[in-house]
Order: C-alpha cells, then structure tokens, then sequence
C-alpha cells in the first residue's frame, strides 16, 4: 500500500461550502471512524449532516472526528480488536476497507485556532484514488496553496484576523502556518 495526504485548513464557512461542493464528487457516504465498544456504524450520506460541522472538539487534529469515504452502498468492514482486559473493541478504518479515503474536517476552535483537517489514504486501489483525486479536486477548488497546505478563504480571513492555523493549539505559534 502508498499513501497519498492532503493537509488543509477551512474555517466554519469553508466546511459547510466543502459540504455543498461534494455532491459533484458523486454518490458517496461518511463513516465516522476509530475505536468503538459496539460494531455499530455512524454513516451520513451527506456531509452536511454531519453534527458540529466546521467546529473543532478538542484543537488537536489528530483527535478530531475522521471519516471513511465511500462510494454510496459499499459496505464498511468493522475488525473486532481483542483488549487486555478480555473486551472487545471494534475498528472503523482503512485496514480492512482499502476502496476509501478517510476525511479529517479540522475547522475553528474556540474562537482563536483553525485547526487542520486532512484528506488522506493508504490504500492504492482505483476506487480509492479515483475517490481522493474527486475531493482533492474540491478542496483544491474551495482553497489556495500555502507551503504546501490548502488554506480556505473563510480561513485567511480568520487568520487576518488573529486566528492561529495549526493541528494542534497546544503547540508553540512557532509551529503555526502563516497564512
């Protein structure tokens, strides 16, 4: 497997203009992933409907809500992961799902940071490259390139406006892109 990656960084009103923009994408669905004591999934048809959407958790990227992108009706493999403790836990992810992209939002935290959101795969199947280079091609459109990140227009606003980019608000400004 390659991997292909795509760090950005939209404020609230570049997500919900990303949101609109991926019905060009085609018909396509949004699994929330990661660890979870039930093998249940959390799917949406439509970025839009995504709770909380444009607004970061936690101002740290990698603990931010993370998609698995599918085609519509591909149906996601959930792997059971054994615990210590004797439990059992139940993986949303790539590994055992490799016709996907997985699409972290990022967005604006409390009012002071854009934290970074990414596109990314491991997987190198046409189906998932055809999917990356479709929402690539998006966020390329909704975004200009800036050291080698794509920064929306809601985004240098909030950047002019005093607004730290970064993955992570605990890290030191030195750190930060500037926009």
């Amino acid at each position: 497997m390659s991997g292909k990656r795509t760090m950005f960084f939209l404020g609230m009103a570049d997500l919900q203009r990303l949101a609109e923009d991926m019905v060009d994408v085609g018909a396509i669905q949004f699994t929330l992933t990661g660890m979870f004591p039930h093998p249940g999934l959390k799917t949406v048809s439509r970025l839009a409907t995504v709770d909380g959407l444009g607004t970061a958790a936690t101002g740290r990227s990698i603990l931010e809500p993370a998609f698995l992108v599918t085609r519509s009706g591909t149906p996601v493999n959930v792997r059971r992961v054994p615990q210590r403790d004797a439990t059992i836990k139940y993986a949303v992810d790539q590994l055992e799902n490799p016709d996907t992209v997985v699409l972290r939002l990022g967005g604006e935290f409390e009012r002071r940071v854009v934290v970074a959101g990414e596109l990314s795969t491991v997987s190198n199947t046409p189906v998932a490259a055809a999917l990356f280079k479709s929402i690539h091609r998006v966020i390329v459109g909704r975004s200009r390139a800036v050291k080698g990140v794509r920064v929306g227009e809601a985004a240098a606003e909030l950047w002019r406006a005093g607004y730290r980019l970064t993955d992570d608000c605990r890290s030191p400004q030195d750190f930060d892109l500037k926009a």
